[in-house]
């Protein structure tokens, strides 16, 4: 495969709206890992809509956690650190 820093992404002209998403719940086989993306406004309980799922290889979901690792240090560098929120719900990762 070619150099990934070469890889361009055009946009679509019938590309989807982007889904906001404040909750991720992560699951994995042997062969792919799971990402269900979901919105929870905190009305109504402990229910949260679900407005996407991503599967992934164990080699991309790793690439992704290093991609995402190396651009929060950069956030933080430039803006200060990251606090969480809140802890972690019950069955939400």
């Amino acid at each position: 495969m070619s150099d990934p820093k070469a890889i361009t992404f055009p946009t679509p002209p019938a590309l989807p709206p982007a889904q906001y998403f404040n909750v991720m719940r992560v699951s994995h086989t042997a062969g792919e890992f799971f990402f269900d993306l979901a919105q929870y406004t905190g009305e109504g309980g402990t229910s949260a809509s679900l407005v996407g799922r991503l599967v992934t290889s164990p080699h991309h979901a790793k690439a992704m956690l290093d991609a995402l690792t190396e651009n929060i240090e950069k956030f933080e560098s430039a803006f200060g650190e990251i606090r969480a929120l809140a802890p972690r719900v019950s069955g939400v990762q």
